[in-house]
């Protein structure tokens, strides 16, 4: 595991920036190469969540703060990855100015 997946969802509706693209369901329901569903998100690296014996340590109290750029996230099912995150912190709101 990097840190490629220690990420804070920015979460906002469902809208050109995030949304959920569908397939058909194949012969292999959750095939890596094309699983069912894929929710495209926006997230921040979070430098502070920690590894514990090569996997992500315990999740961050939500909200999260992070300075680190936005980048897209790809999220599908549990069943189709070996990486398996169940859960991720919410990063905090930007302070209004």
């Amino acid at each position: 595991m990097n840190g490629r997946a220690r990420h804070a969802q920015i979460f906002r509706p469902i809208n050109t920036t995030n949304h959920a693209e569908t397939h058909a369901v194949g012969p292999i329901p959750f095939a890596h190469n094309r699983p069912p569903v894929i929710l495209k998100v926006k997230g921040r690296a979070v430098p502070e969540w920690g590894l514990v014996n090569n996997s992500a340590g315990e999740t961050p109290s939500s909200p999260v703060i992070s300075t680190e750029p936005e980048v897209a996230l790809e999220l599908i099912p549990y069943g189709s990855t070996r990486l398996r995150i169940t859960e991720f912190p919410v990063l905090a709101s930007p302070a209004k100015k």
